[in-house]
């Protein structure tokens, strides 16, 4: 089989493409371990319900402020801790 060789951009899109999947992830563990709604966890990061549900499905075009970024981080943290 031959090797395969990505460009510097399919390996960036690669690492978001995972960063995505990880965070969605995380988000899913949170929500099933807290016994929360998207609602509750929009309230908690001030986004909508409906972006939520896009993070949970892994969509990487989301569009967040760094404050919210680092709120999912932190829930991506806990669930690694618990893990």
């Amino acid at each position: 089989m031959p090797k395969v060789y990505l460009t510097a951009e399919q390996r960036q899109q690669a690492r978001y493409d995972a960063k995505a999947q990880q965070l969605a992830e995380a988000l899913a563990m949170f929500k099933f371990h807290q016994h929360l709604h998207n609602k509750d966890i929009a309230r908690t990061l001030g986004i909508r319900d409906t972006t939520v549900a896009r993070l949970l499905d892994g969509d990487r075009t989301v569009r967040m402020t760094m404050e919210q970024m680092w709120k999912l981080e932190d829930i991506a943290k806990l669930k690694e801790e618990t893990a």
